[in-house]
């Protein structure tokens, strides 16, 4: 049951990322990438658990390029 509720909240937080990017904003792109950081580590978890090997292929990946969003708008502020 707690590994379902992870996956969800990851899905949750996925989601909300992608909406606050349609919305736009200040600083907002900083946010959704920590979001889909969080979001697919934790949809990858449940995949992990339920052995759905190619939608935990997609989430590593989604948690790559997020990590690449982070450090590149780290970069930029220096």
């Amino acid at each position: 049951m707690a590994v379902e509720i992870i996956g969800w909240i990851g899905s949750a937080l996925v989601v909300i990322a992608y909406a606050l990017t349609i919305k736009g904003g200040k600083n907002v792109h900083f946010i959704c990438n920590y979001f889909n950081l969080f979001g697919a580590a934790f949809v990858a978890f449940n995949c992990y658990y339920n052995t759905s090997f190619p939608s935990l292929f997609l989430n590593i990946t989604w948690m790559g390029i997020a990590l690449f969003g982070i450090t590149n708008h780290k970069k930029i502020k220096e």
